[in-house]
């Protein structure tokens, strides 16, 4: 059976935005967090961009200046 996801039901806005730089917080967060994994930790951006070649954007969710969210992102072509 699967873990469930632990959902915290808020009405306060979540901001969202594409960092230009990841910083210590991003791997504090991934740290903190059960269902992260080392992949998720900003070191794997500057692997995935020197030996692929492909371009690594994260997206981060905050709410009140707290993250509660996180998403790496690769951009690469393909056929």
């Amino acid at each position: 059976m699967r873990d469930a996801l632990r959902v915290e039901a808020s009405l306060e806005p979540v901001e969202v935005r594409l960092l230009p730089d990841v910083t210590g917080a991003w791997d504090e967060y991934v740290l903190s967090h059960p269902q992260a994994s080392n992949y998720h930790q900003a070191k794997w951006k500057t692997v995935i961009e020197k030996s692929f070649g492909h371009k690594a954007r994260y997206l981060l969710a905050t709410r009140r200046e707290r993250i509660v969210g996180i998403l790496p992102l690769v951009v690469m072509r393909s056929l």
